[in-house]
């Protein structure tokens, strides 16, 4: 069992290296979105322009929509592994995209990967937080700290690296890259699920009625449509 009262307890610290993997998988691919769209799709700079605005802007709006799914529907751990699950299928059509210049393909998948960062992205920091307990609220402090200097990290050290990966991987190369490391995310969070599940919210620890999951992926469908329609 890991230890809530440690400086760094176990989970914590697999949630920190999911933040690493996240910070280099989503940052490293957005910095090259814009000139790929421009030079690769020969996209238009008005339309690129928009495109990259709103997929900037509805991710974080949508993510009070995807905390408000994780606590009134799902669960925060569902909801992240839901999210990173959605994030990997969006890198990974980004990079079939490229590889065969469709347009239509790489929205799709900005859009796969803006719903996913809404769905995903409050959950992390309520499983960080109940994997300390009450009285060791300074650690929790501090570790967040800890957590939020490696996500930037993560996208510091991705935003230089990709760049210069294009030269030896092209765009498609590099996407898949990004997918990649949200598969790691994915098998950690598999393997350590009994652990995430410990210390996620009570909708967790119980099995969902099939209306529950009926009512959620009708309601993602709904603001996926919409997301999408902006991008578009």
């Amino acid at each position: 069992m890991q230890d809530h009262n440690s400086r760094f307890p176990t989970i914590a610290k697999i949630l920190i290296l999911r933040q690493f993997l996240w910070g280099a998988a989503f940052y490293g691919a957005f910095v090259l979105l814009t000139k790929f769209f421009l030079n690769d799709l020969n996209y238009s700079e008005t339309d690129t322009i928009m495109m990259m605005g709103a997929f900037g802007a509805v991710g974080p709006v949508f993510s009070a929509v995807g905390g408000f799914l994780a606590d009134k529907f799902i669960g925060a751990f569902r909801a992240v592994y839901i999210g990173y699950a959605t994030y990997l299928v969006g890198f990974l059509l980004l990079g079939i995209g490229a590889s065969q210049l469709n347009v239509p393909m790489s929205i799709l998948a900005i859009a796969l990967i803006g719903f996913a960062r809404g769905l995903s992205a409050t959950c992390p920091t309520v499983l960080f937080g109940n994997s300390y307990s009450e009285t060791n609220r300074e650690a929790f402090q501090q570790g967040l700290t800890v957590n939020y200097s490696i996500n930037n990290l993560g996208s510091f050290s991705a935003k230089y690296l990709f760049p210069f990966l294009i030269t030896y991987l092209a765009y498609q190369g590099v996407f898949f890259v990004s997918a990649i490391l949200m598969a790691l995310n994915l098998l950690m969070f598999y393997k350590y699920r009994k652990e995430l599940v410990s210390v996620g919210n009570d909708l967790d620890k119980a099995p969902l009625s099939l209306k529950t999951w009926i009512m959620f992926f009708a309601g993602s469908a709904e603001q996926f449509s919409r997301f999408f329609g902006l991008l578009a």
